[in-house]
């Protein structure tokens, strides 16, 4: 009896050695709030944009369209990859579709984060001018990157550019800072297709 009761408080004590502080941030995460900081805070965000386009190019997106513009042909052994775009028999809730949507959305964001955090750095006495030029510079690629996701979008989810309907015609939703959160009615609708166009 003496065993299992000895065994038992050794079993209690390690549990209650072992409990974990739930407010710790994981050491391979930053904070938003923490992410940009210094230029080469920027530069990493720019390098990131770089890295998501190169994905974004060379990943299923750009392949199924070149199944559509038959630039890619099937053998007799394909094993029906890509097969609904060829027979063009696929529906919005295909995944490279969502996936398009939803990976654009995301290099905005980016791209609206770094935009946001280096203007706040400009204002800094602190930074050297050489610095602030490097900042400028990487604020041009968050910007270059949010106008080619919205060109995808435009590409994708909406009607060719007519310059005298698109004041009519959908466009996509214009996002231009960083502020997600889960309840979606806070999200812009649809914009118009010309606005979509003098956005880019």
């Amino acid at each position: 009896m003496n065993k299992k009761l000895f065994l038992i408080s050794a079993i209690a004590c390690c549990c209650s050695l072992s409990s974990c502080d739930m407010d710790l941030t994981p050491e391979t995460n930053i904070a938003t709030d923490e992410s940009v900081r210094n230029v080469g805070d920027c530069e990493k965000y720019s390098n990131l944009f770089h890295a998501e386009w190169r994905g974004y190019i060379q990943g299923s997106i750009a392949a199924t369209e070149l199944v559509q513009s038959g630039q890619v042909v099937a053998t007799s052994d394909y094993g029906n990859t890509y097969g609904a775009y060829y027979r063009w028999d696929f529906q919005i809730t295909d995944g490279t579709i969502q996936s398009c949507w939803s990976s654009n959305y995301n290099y905005i964001a980016n791209a609206n984060l770094l935009i946001q955090k280096a203007a706040l750095l400009l204002e800094d006495p602190q930074i050297s001018d050489a610095d602030k030029q490097q900042i400028k510079l990487y604020m041009g690629h968050a910007y270059f990157s949010r106008a080619m996701a919205y060109r995808e979008l435009a590409l994708h989810f909406c009607k060719d550019y007519n310059p005298s309907t698109a004041a009519s015609e959908y466009g996509v939703p214009l996002v231009d800072t960083y502020n997600p959160g889960p309840n979606a009615e806070t999200y812009p609708g649809r914009s118009s297709l010309q606005e979509t166009y003098q956005h880019i």
